[in-house]
């Protein structure tokens, strides 16, 4: 996908989620938050696509990763898929489907971060572990 197809879509799924959100906490529209979600849902459903297509192209162009490749996908899959659970739980809550207390609620959602913040100390260790092991050039 284009980098600008891309920013395009995550614009206007986000513009199009804050005016539902805001049109039904204001009382104009009476859909359920399920509705009120859905442009969260298709770009859920975009990025598992994606995740999935890049997975597959990634392992058939380098086979002999295909390990580490899988373990970086199930990654991403598992940080979509508990954004997902906290949209369905916060639905849930919001429509007094079930009687959830919020600490449950929210528990996807500090998992996803918790997840967020192992992900870029990871990246930033391997990448100080890579940058250390170059040869220092010193300029005269």
């Amino acid at each position: 996908m284009a980098v600008t197809l891309k920013g395009s879509y995550t614009w206007i799924s986000v513009v199009l989620l804050l005016v539902f959100t805001a049109l039904r906490l204001d009382g104009r529209l009476e859909w359920n938050w399920f509705y009120v979600l859905i442009p969260a849902w298709l770009f859920d459903s975009v990025m598992l696509l994606y995740i999935t297509a890049q997975a597959i192209t990634e392992v058939k162009r380098r086979p002999t990763r295909r390990l580490a490749i899988i373990l970086n996908r199930l990654w991403d899959l598992s940080a979509v898929l508990n954004k997902i659970l906290f949209q369905v739980l916060i639905c849930l809550k919001l429509q007094a489907v079930v009687v959830i207390q919020l600490s449950y609620v929210f528990f996807p959602l500090w998992a996803l971060l918790l997840q967020m913040a192992a992900s870029l100390v990871y990246r930033i260790y391997l990448h100080e572990k890579t940058s250390s092991s170059l040869p220092i050039r010193r300029s005269l």
